[in-house]
Order: C-alpha cells, then structure tokens, then sequence
C-alpha cells in the first residue's frame, strides 16, 4: 500500500470518526432537550439573607433562571446586563432569578458592591438536580428561560449577547 493511499484512508477514517461523534453527541442534546421540553421550573429556595421563594412567587412571569457564582468571571461580567434586562422587561412580565452555587458569604460581600436587581438565590440539594435536567456539562454560567407557564423554552450555556438574549425573550412576552 502507498503512503499517499494509507494517508487516504486516514483521512477517511478520521472523518467518519468525527462525523460519528457529532451525530452522537447533536442526538443527545436533541434527546435531552426534548425530554426537557415542557416541563415546568419547580424550585423552593432562599436567597443569602434567608428569605425563602418558589417558583409561584412569579406566576406569570417569564422567568431568566441564571445559575452562577461569584468565583465565575463570565457570570459576574453578565449580571450587569441581566439587571438592565430585568429592569427594561419587568413591566413587560420578566423575571431574572439569580442561583448562586456558592457560600452565603461570597454571595452576600458581592451583592453588597453591585446594583443587582432581581433576587440572588442560594442553591441547596436540590439545585443540582435541577440545573443537571437541562445541562448535563454542569458548566456556568447557564441559563433557563421559562415562558409564563412556567415551562421550559430555552437554556442557554455561557454568556448570552443582549441581542441573543432579547431575541429569545421578546416573543414570551408578548
């Protein structure tokens, strides 16, 4: 066999290998979005001053549910843009729902030096089961979009762009 016809044959099984892995990996995500499809956002937690919500508090409401943590750059870098959004939709039936996976201290020294507007929740037990049902990496920052029923519409892993965003809101509240 010829070098030029064994790196032929590489290419080729290199290609198939990686075409396999994305059809897996797209089918997955295709599988895990429609299981997740629909289902309504259950949740009963504090926030870090131990004030208790659920989900009812914003029944009606279409509902961002940012997970993140002070220790996350990309999270602390896109809060000040989901305060602008909670601010400019809330009237429209908006609401931005911070959840910290962090200590009530770091949550707390952090809310004290930034103009948040919408409620900073602590995760508890439950929060990972949650957050795993639409993200399987685990990765933050991550977010859920609900419509006013409370179901879910749109996740989004990492940073939104406020274009992306608003797109992606702007329908749910008309």
């Amino acid at each position: 066999m010829s070098i030029s016809r064994l790196i032929c044959w590489i290419v080729i099984a290199i290609t198939g290998a990686v075409a396999l892995y994305a059809g897996v990996f797209f089918a997955k995500k295709q599988v895990q979005a429609e299981k997740a499809a629909g289902d309504a956002v259950v949740f009963t937690l504090s926030d870090y001053r131990g004030i208790s919500y659920d989900q009812t508090e914003w029944a009606d409401k279409v509902m961002l549910i940012n997970f993140w943590a002070t220790w996350c750059t990309p999270c602390r870098e896109e809060m000040p843009m989901l305060a602008d959004f909670q601010q400019r939709y809330s009237e429209k039936g908006l609401q931005v729902i911070g959840i910290a996976l962090d200590d009530v201290e770091p949550v707390e020294r952090f809310a004290d030096t930034m103009d948040i507007n919408y409620p900073l929740l602590m995760s508890d037990e439950s929060t990972p089961e949650l957050m795993n049902k639409y993200n399987d990496i685990g990765a933050i920052p991550f977010s859920l979009i609900t419509d006013r029923e409370g179901r879910v519409v749109e996740t989004k892993l990492g940073v939104f762009t406020s274009d992306e965003l608003e797109a992606m809101i702007e329908p749910l509240l008309e």
